[in-house]
């Protein structure tokens, strides 16, 4: 998860500057580099983000108040051009910390003056008065300025939900105020009723676009060769990552091997209990360059999310991307999780190819029974009862990886594909 203010807040930069937009190049290659495909933006103040200012700003024009979206288009446009179009682009608009249980009805956005400066402003709570009139002319400048990317309005989330949910007043005037744009949920599988098949909150009317455990997947006996795993599922969903850590330091102990397989795991583990044993296709809520950064009042530095919600979870924000004074360099576990995913990329594309009667017929008997016994020396190293979701140092990774991508390589050759997401799409 990436937080585009916080860079400009540790290198002491003006924020939407050309100097911010400068940072902002090298960590989004990193990201890229890690497979990120879900992009944040602080439209409200605070929450999970806990954003100083938000990315859409509001000035007077012709004695109205009307957003802008300057450093909208410019983010999105840096985005598009290092790391591609996002499956998911959330909308910070909800949050814990907003909701009416506690007497909170407030949301804050940043107000930009005549002469350059910019402060808070009170926005009006979704479900009040002159909430529409506010708050749809944003919503429809940030759909038009995706439509403008050639980006599919398809990835457009409101976020965030939680375990506890909005009140049902919030759900119909977002419902409104959007046009049916649906929630990212992020959720200990509470409170909903099976939103992969329904896609709706039960008691809420709240669609569910996007679901994301906090828990990790349990380890389980992986996948007979041949059977796809997560990466098919047909409700985009995601698994934490945390291996059920909850306490400071637990990321900064995991060993580097486990690292390397989280992302086999997550779309080859599953989850037990009521739940049933269900497949993830991706990670949920790595921080990213969530880095300390200097307090406003100077004195000493301070965790990114201190003030928000989601403190308990950015207790190590530095063990995949530390701030070095010349620029974000990737830790060990970064690169850890970068081969991890390109295996696991590898693994999957072998998988479509032997599990789809039209692909397999097209590769001849001998890459065929290369490809079963790659997938098979694959299954049985994680499932070998003593990894830890992890290479165990004694096994012969090196010479299967090395065979994993020569196959893969191979497959895709005579196949006539370049990508993984080209394979899969003539795969179905």
């Amino acid at each position: 998860m990436h937080h585009a203010e916080n860079v400009a807040y540790r290198y002491g930069l003006e924020l939407w500057t050309d100097e911010h937009f400068q940072a902002l190049e090298p960590v989004l290659e990193l990201l890229a580099g890690v497979g990120n495909n879900v992009l944040y933006l602080p439209i409200g103040r605070r929450g999970v983000l806990n954003s100083r200012e938000t990315i859409v700003q509001w000035e007077e024009r012709g004695g109205r108040l009307q957003p802008r979206f300057d450093n909208l288009r410019r983010y999105l446009e840096l985005y598009d051009r290092v790391v591609g179009e996002p499956r998911f682009l959330g909308l910070q608009l909800w949050d814990v910390q907003m909701r009416p249980q506690h007497d909170n009805r407030s949301v804050s956005v940043t107000k930009r003056n005549s002469d350059g400066s910019r402060e808070d402003m009170e926005a009006p709570w979704y479900s009040d008065d002159g909430a529409v009139a506010f708050w749809k002319p944003a919503i429809d400048g940030i759909r038009a300025t995706v439509r403008e990317l050639g980006w599919s309005e398809d990835r457009l989330l409101i976020a965030l939900a939680h375990d506890r949910k909005p009140h049902p007043s919030v759900v119909n005037a977002l419902d409104q105020i959007t046009s049916g744009i649906p929630w990212n949920l992020f959720s200990h599988a509470r409170g909903y009723n099976a939103p992969w098949d329904s896609r709706q909150w039960e008691h809420q009317g709240m669609k569910v676009g996007f679901h994301e455990e906090p828990w990790s997947p349990r380890r389980r006996s992986f996948h007979q060769p041949g059977v796809i795993g997560g990466w098919n599922h047909v409700f985009p969903q995601a698994s934490g990552a945390r291996f059920h850590f909850h306490t400071a330091g637990d990321d900064d102990f995991r060993t580097a091997a486990a690292w390397r397989n989280l992302a086999t795991g997550n779309v080859a583990g599953g989850r037990g209990g009521g739940l049933g044993n269900r497949t993830f296709w991706g990670f949920s809520r790595f921080w990213f360059d969530y880095w300390r950064v200097p307090r406003p009042s100077g004195d000493g530095f301070q965790d990114s999310l201190s003030r928000g919600g989601y403190g308990n979870l950015i207790r190590n924000s530095e063990f995949l991307l530390t701030a070095d004074r010349d620029g974000p360099q990737p830790t060990v576990a970064y690169q850890m999780i970068r081969e991890g995913l390109q295996e696991t990329e590898a693994r999957i594309l072998i998988e479509i190819a032997l599990a789809t009667d039209a692909l397999r017929s097209r590769l001849g008997q001998n890459l065929e029974e290369r490809a079963r016994q790659v997938i098979r020396d694959n299954v049985n190293i994680y499932d070998s009862g003593k990894t830890a979701w992890g290479y165990a140092s004694s096994l012969p990774w090196r010479s299967h990886s090395e065979e994993l991508f020569n196959i893969a390589g191979a497959i895709q050759q005579a196949l006539g594909v370049r990508s993984l997401r080209q394979h899969a799409a003539i795969g179905q």
